[in-house]
């Protein structure tokens, strides 16, 4: 009886052992594992879409909002990416227009208030200048099969809009802002979106009342927004850190 206690005391013994010997190896990994992560620094690395960068756009857009005529402008454009986050760019558009339901409907019920064709203002012609900052870039997975890499903008700048029609013709000083997105197809390939606020005077329309024309000219927010494609020259830069 005596035996087997001993040998029933010496098997609880190895039983423990064995038990108890795998967490104290494990901890002991765990603990030098964060002594190391503690002396060395963690490195990552991200590439880096835009920075130092010459982008080249083509697109396509839409005034929203207007009364009377609607402008379709085709631009084009370049920007060159100083950083990741910062850029300057340089644009010019022409635009074609064309008459709102609204303007077809007062030419058909009051054709006397109306003087021709140049009774409405729209925009020919635009050129400018923007700054561009982007303080959103990084990716998002599409189903857990690919990632779609992205970034959101901010602009600032000054453009000179030509205005024709409602005795408004001319080129109009414009102060600009904007918001844009890029979402790339590859490094060097990005479609995108824009939408753009211009302030600048002008009048909407010219109506003839006792054969005397009456127009008066104000300053208001006109918007544009539309689509883009964008080539990137150069290649992709990775950062450590």
């Amino acid at each position: 009886m005596k035996l087997n206690k001993t040998l029933l005391r010496l098997l609880l013994t190895c039983g423990l052992v064995t038990i108890l010997m795998p967490s104290h190896n494990a901890f002991a990994k765990r603990e030098s594992m964060q002594k190391r992560l503690e002396k060395e620094k963690t490195i990552r690395r991200q590439k880096l879409l835009l920075n130092q960068r010459l982008e080249l756009s083509v697109s396509l857009g839409s005034s929203l909002g207007e009364v009377y005529k609607q402008s379709y402008p085709l631009s084009v454009s370049g920007t060159y990416h100083l950083s990741n986050e910062f850029a300057l760019a340089a644009s010019a558009f022409s635009a074609l227009s064309s008459e709102t339901q609204l303007t077809e409907e007062i030419r058909r019920v009051r054709p006397n208030r109306i003087q021709g064709d140049s009774a409405f203002s729209s925009v020919g012609l635009g050129l400018g200048v923007d700054a561009v900052y982007t303080p959103v870039y990084g990716k998002f997975s599409l189903l857990g099969i690919s990632a779609l890499k992205y970034d959101l903008s901010g602009t600032v700048g000054f453009h000179l809009l030509q205005v024709s029609g409602a005795e408004s013709d001319g080129f109009k000083p414009a102060p600009a802002l904007g918001l844009a997105a890029h979402f790339f197809i590859d490094d060097s390939m990005a479609v995108g979106v824009f939408y753009k606020n211009f302030l600048y005077s002008r009048n909407d329309h010219v109506a003839l009342i006792a054969n005397k024309t009456e127009a008066e000219a104000e300053f208001s927010l006109h918007s544009f927004g539309g689509l883009s494609f964008s080539y990137f020259t150069g290649k992709a830069q990775v950062e450590s850190e």
